[in-house]
């Protein structure tokens, strides 16, 4: 027997369709449990678009034994590439994700779109903006994002 966690998540294509779809579900009662809806602010759909002038993105899953020329080799294939960073453990071996920022939004949107299922030394790369809280859990520095 599977328990819910009592929560779920559903995306829609627009804000009206949501909207109605909030309508019908907030209040409602499923197995004796009334329903409430809300609607969340880190939606994958909004995300591209409430990201501005973000020009950094962060690629997770790195592989150990891929370098930060590598990285940066994979990513300068879109022209306005600024800096690949591969923060290292005290050991100097990096830690498996990396820091790579363009000089505009728009081209750091064409990398994170075109490399989002690239896969280097038989390991999925996840491509996703980067956020100053990225930045400062993981590194201990606060720096901003263009």
């Amino acid at each position: 027997m599977l328990l819910s966690k009592g929560y779920g998540f559903m995306e829609f294509k627009s804000s009206s369709d949501a909207a109605e779809a909030m309508k019908l579900i907030d209040g409602s009662v499923l197995d004796s449990d009334k329903r409430l809806t809300t609607v969340s602010s880190k939606t994958a759909g909004t995300a591209s678009s409430s990201r501005g002038n973000n020009c950094k993105l962060i690629v997770r899953n790195v592989a150990f034994q891929a370098s930060k020329q590598e990285l940066a080799a994979l990513f300068s294939a879109f022209d306005s590439l600024k800096r690949v960073r591969l923060p290292k453990q005290i050991g100097g071996e990096h830690r498996g994700f990396a820091f790579v920022e363009f000089n505009s939004s728009q081209e750091a949107q064409v990398a994170k779109e075109s490399l989002k299922s690239l896969h280097l030394y038989g390991r999925h790369l996840v491509v996703e903006w980067a956020k100053e809280e990225d930045e400062q859990a993981e590194l201990g520095a606060v720096e901003g994002l263009c």
